[in-house]
């Protein structure tokens, strides 16, 4: 069956390709140039895997969009920080983390030998400053 709106014809002065009704016409030793340098070029493993690879990562990139999605949407409804109820509750206490992160909970001086009972006086001391 032929597409009249599409289709080409042969002849020994060259091939004609009609689209839509409007004819371009080519050599036949343009053609024939074309067609040689098509085939030597589809020989190029590149090119000759193109589609296969071009498939497999459409279809690759697609399952892990939808992947990333999924996960997405599971993380926002299940984090806890992300509700606002709790989330003022979590913000002091990490500040408060942070805050505790820069506080000294013991004392000791570098390259002093001490007893276990002078050690054990300066950490109350210091507790006490905490």
């Amino acid at each position: 069956e032929i597409d009249e709106s599409n289709f080409y014809t042969l002849s020994s002065f060259g091939v004609t390709f009609f689209m839509n009704g409007k004819p371009e016409f080519t050599d036949l030793e343009q053609w024939k140039r074309e067609h040689y340098l098509f085939n030597a070029i589809i020989k190029i493993p590149v090119f000759k895997k193109y589609r296969v690879w071009k498939s497999y990562k459409v279809w690759r990139d697609s399952v892990r969009y939808g992947k990333m999605r999924k996960c997405a949407k599971l993380l926002q409804k299940n984090l806890f920080w992300m509700n606002p109820t709790f989330q003022e509750a979590l913000l002091k206490i990490r500040g408060m983390c942070m805050d505790m992160r820069k506080t000294r909970l013991h004392s000791f001086q570098k390259g002093q030998l001490c007893t276990l009972e002078q050690f054990f006086h300066y950490q109350q001391v210091q507790r006490g400053t905490v």
